[in-house]
């Protein structure tokens, strides 16, 4: 569903590499929230690059100003609003 290569670039500009099978797992994360969007509403961005974008990389950007890495057993919760 997501280009995962768009995910690993997006990623990488901030600094975070996700470690193996990372991408794969969001990518079947994605399938199942445009899924499940269809029957409950969660979220009006449904196109695969917004995903990417406005869900994933988002989220995960904060880590490279934190010092955090994306896998380090620490935890950060990104609460939307």
């Amino acid at each position: 569903m997501i280009d995962q290569q768009l995910l690993l670039d997006g990623c990488a500009a901030f600094g975070i590499t996700l470690p193996q099978g990372a991408a794969e797992k969001l990518d079947r994360y994605a399938q199942l929230l445009v899924e499940w969007n269809q029957k409950m509403n969660l979220t009006a961005i449904t196109e695969p690059r917004e995903i990417v974008y406005k869900h994933f990389v988002d989220s995960l950007a904060p880590l490279s100003l934190l010092g955090i890495d994306a896998f380090s057993g620490k935890r950060l919760i990104d609460v939307g609003t």
